[in-house]
């Protein structure tokens, strides 16, 4: 007897765990770890994934042990090592097993899904086999049949159903909640043109539409066609088409078909040749194939300034890897980034490129990780989520922008992408490329402590410059007058740049109209009535909106609390932005991209597309803006202000904000043109604006690192954060004292630091009140087991109507 243990779907905390079940002998052939199963479970059916597989010794002791129902899949849609992963995720990151699974599968894994059965492209030898095979390939050369409707055909027999869709003589598609191939039925000739010719005029007389599409059908070499293009281009009736089938002339046959995401879309071809590298680039590139060659590689941080040719490390790097028989990943930080990374990658390696990321369809994203999976794709490009690309044979992971916040995944599993990637390499005896202009201050110290390697590219190409950066004092503009956003020496640079016919990038942080209103006769402000948070004033819609859980509502004219119509709108946004640039600039031609202009599918690349072909001279957005971007006609980069990211409550405050400066300067003089940065603060000398400002990257990071570790910050430590949410705030407090509690019980000083439960700084979101303990710790390992006690102990402390989360190497304290 075979045995499997099953992970189910079910994504509660008390049936994480693996299951037990006995596999009847028809489906042995099929039910190895990776494939998915129908199991009985209480009473109903639930979904699962085959995660181990043995022999019945194991499971003697347990009486009446329950048998699989079906297998899913001919063949395992997780790789080993994807299996292996979630495990370690769950363990690492406090998550379900389920929640860590659901990672790693492909879209749309688990779902209500109806089966259903199609002639395959060997249906005939079906009935050949034998007279139960013969009597279902009768059924479906008529019509689809469903999966209860082929089981009772075979006579239950599932060994018959999942051998047919081994041998192609049947095709299981599948409808509803779950993504699948795409089906496309194309009518296909039974015989050879000869003889259709002798149809075509045997039916003149009797059958005379039918000869009339069979006709037109071989001037046209019989090339497969669907059955509305055919009769839509033969010029016939549907009728027609049916009888040519009737008469063996034709046979329907259902044809899996691509959705491909970048179908119709512009990519840069790669005509063959290659930029001669640098002695900077040689170098760097020598640094990660040593790597390659080592039998456990460490990571390199490849530390670029922008516009040093990093991406062209990578190409080569890739090529290298592929030469090698190797794979490889490339992760950028956001679907910002993915039209221009993938059309660089697109253009060297081809189809041989697949992309990821949740701006995609469900269709095309379960049509893409198949293609990594059954190796038609050699290299996955994409966001966060591609770090679980099933990609095997990995010989390369490359994360793009490695610094970038959007790393890490906020809920769960919430893993950090670099832990992620790093963990798969090592998996594989990978290389791990960590490459940014503004490394972030784990990957510094990893170099520090010999941990990574350092690959320094210091110079731009080509020779070409820095741009200068010049910092505007806006206390002294205030001071001398000028109560424009725009400070006098950025609107000076505006004017010249664009009568130039040159290009500007304008950040703005924030988005909206105004960050919100307030009624100036009693002090009230509009507030989200489910979050701690102001709504912001959004004018293309005329209303206000709370940026964290969605809120609406129509913007007021009078006040709610008192009545009174003076109503003002305070600070500012990109809408606010966009309507001064034009007022102040009339021949700016504006594109604006934040979330509200980037909601809609293909958004960003069609935003960008019209930057590029220069139907707009002037780029003003949210961060999303600052980095990875390569325009070489955008001399000019302005910060409206530089300290929206200063103040934040959070001990990265400072690290994001040198980071944010430095990449946003860096999209300047990227061609010819020498570029300008004008950074606009009221904190001046402050340390991180200094920095960015003065070209002083070595100068931060001693600074940033002495304040972190003189504070036991991260890199010298990590944190965890315990969050309680309820919509009773005292509930959650009494529950945040409660683990605070438990975790002094389980922890000396000595191993981790446990802070006092508190008020989280977003006390109220989205209708849940939210308190928080942090504790500090050196190592994971001293902390590991004693987190995973306290967290199954707390799992139930907000219910019902609230939840108990851990963020493990939390990022922010927010």
């Amino acid at each position: 007897m075979i045995v499997v243990e099953v992970l189910t779907e079910l994504r509660a905390q008390a049936v994480d765990r693996t299951f037990t079940y006995r596999v009847p002998e028809e489906l042995e052939s099929w039910a190895f770890p990776g494939v998915r199963v129908l199991v009985p479970f209480g009473g109903r059916s639930v979904m699962g994934i085959i995660v181990e597989r043995g022999s019945g010794d194991r499971a003697a002791h347990v009486p009446g042990l329950k048998a699989v129902r079906d297998v899913f899949d001919a063949e395992p849609v997780v790789p080993e090592d994807l299996l292996e992963l979630a495990q370690w995720l769950s363990e690492r990151y406090l998550c379900t097993r389920s929640a860590a699974l659901r990672a790693v599968l492909p879209p749309g894994a688990f779902g209500r899904v109806e089966r259903y059965y199609e002639p395959g492209p060997a249906v005939e030898e079906a009935v050949r086999a034998g007279e139960t095979s013969a009597a279902l390939a009768a059924r479906l050369v008529q019509h689809p049949v469903s999966h209860p409707q082929a089981v009772a055909v075979l006579g239950g027999d599932l060994g018959i159903l999942r051998r047919g869709i081994a041998r192609k003589w049947w095709t299981e598609r599948t409808k509803g909640r779950v993504a699948s191939a795409k089906t496309v039925y194309m009518v296909v000739p039974c015989e050879e043109s000869g003889r259709l010719r002798e149809a075509v005029e045997a039916m003149r007389s009797r059958a005379p539409r039918q000869a009339e599409l069979l006709a037109w059908w071989l001037e046209h070499e019989l090339e497969p066609f669907s059955t509305a293009d055919l009769t839509r281009l033969a010029g016939v009736p549907r009728g027609a088409v049916a009888g040519l089938v009737k008469r063996g002339l034709a046979r329907i046959e259902a044809r899996s078909v691509r959705r491909d995401p970048l179908a119709g879309r512009s990519s840069i071809r790669d005509p063959g040749e290659r930029p001669e590298l640098n002695e900077e680039q040689r170098r760097a590139l020598a640094a990660i194939v040593e790597q390659m060659e080592e039998p456990g590689p460490r990571p390199v941080l490849l530390y670029g300034v922008t516009g040093s040719g990093k991406t062209e490390v990578y190409l080569r790097a890739m090529e290298e890897a592929l030469r090698r028989g190797r794979r490889a990943i490339v992760l950028v930080p956001e679907i910002s980034l993915t039209p221009q990374t993938v059309a660089r990658f697109k253009g060297r390696f081809g189809d041989r490129v697949a992309v990821l990321h949740s701006r995609l369809s469900p269709g095309e994203r379960h049509d893409e990780w198949m293609r990594l999976r059954r190796g038609e794709a050699a290299i996955a490009v994409g966001a966060r989520s591609a770090v679980f690309a099933p990609v095997e044979n990995l010989g390369l992971v490359v994360m793009d922008e490695e610094h970038e916040a959007s790393y890490k995944q906020e809920e769960s599993p919430r893993y950090v992408t670099r832990e992620v990637a790093w963990r798969r390499a090592g998996r594989h005896g990978a290389v791990l490329v960590l490459g940014s202009a503004t490394p972030s201050l784990e990957s510094v110290h990893l170099v520090e402590r010999g941990r990574a390697v350092l690959a320094p590219m210091r110079a731009r190409v080509g020779g070409r410059s820095l741009p200068a950066c010049v910092v505007v004092d806006m206390r002294r503009e205030l001071q001398e007058g000028n109560r424009s956003m725009f400070s006098r020496r950025l609107q000076r640079e505006m004017r010249d740049r664009l009568s130039r016919g040159e290009q500007a990038v304008i950040l703005m942080n924030r988005r909206g109209y105004a960050t919100f209103v307030l009624c100036r006769a009693c002090g009230h402000v509009m507030r989200c009535p489910h979050c701690d948070i102001s709504l912001t004033y959004h004018r293309a819609g005329q209303d206000l909106r709370c940026h964290y859980c969605g809120y609406t509502m129509p913007a007021v004219e009078a006040c709610p609390a008192c009545g009174s119509p003076y109503i003002r709108h305070f600070g500012t946004g990109t809408q606010r932005v966009e309507e001064e640039l034009c007022k102040l600039f009339p021949e700016a031609r504006v594109v604006r991209m934040d979330v509200d202009t980037t909601r809609r599918k293909g958004a960003h690349e069609e935003l960008l597309d019209r930057f590029a072909r220069g139907e707009a001279n002037v780029l003003l957005g949210t961060q999303m803006i600052a980095k990875g971007l390569d325009f070489p006609n955008v001399s000019l980069v302005g910060v409206i202000s530089a300290d929206t990211s200063l103040h934040v409550p959070d001990f990265r405050a400072a690290e994001r904000t040198f980071q944010l400066l430095v990449q946003v300067a860096g999209r300047a003089g990227r061609g010819d043109t020498p570029g300008i940065t004008v950074i606009q603060t009221y904190n001046p000398d402050h340390y991180a604006i200094r920095a960015a400002a003065d070209q002083a990257p070595n100068m931060f990071y001693r600074r940033e690192l002495a304040a972190r570790r003189s504070g036991g910050y991260p890199p010298f430590s990590e944190l965890a954060v315990w969050r309680t949410q309820h919509p009773d705030a005292d509930r959650s407090a009494r529950a945040a004292e409660s683990i605070e509690r438990r975790l002094r019980d389980v922890l000396s000083p000595e191993r981790g630091l446990v802070l006092r439960a508190t008020p989280a700084p977003l006390v109220r979101l989205r209708g849940l009140y939210r308190h928080q303990v942090v504790v500090k710790y050196r190592r994971w390992l001293d902390v590991a087991d004693a987190f995973r006690m306290v967290w199954r102990e707390s799992a139930g402390l907000c219910e019902p109507g609230g939840l108990v989360t851990v963020d493990v190497a939390t990022q922010m304290l927010l």
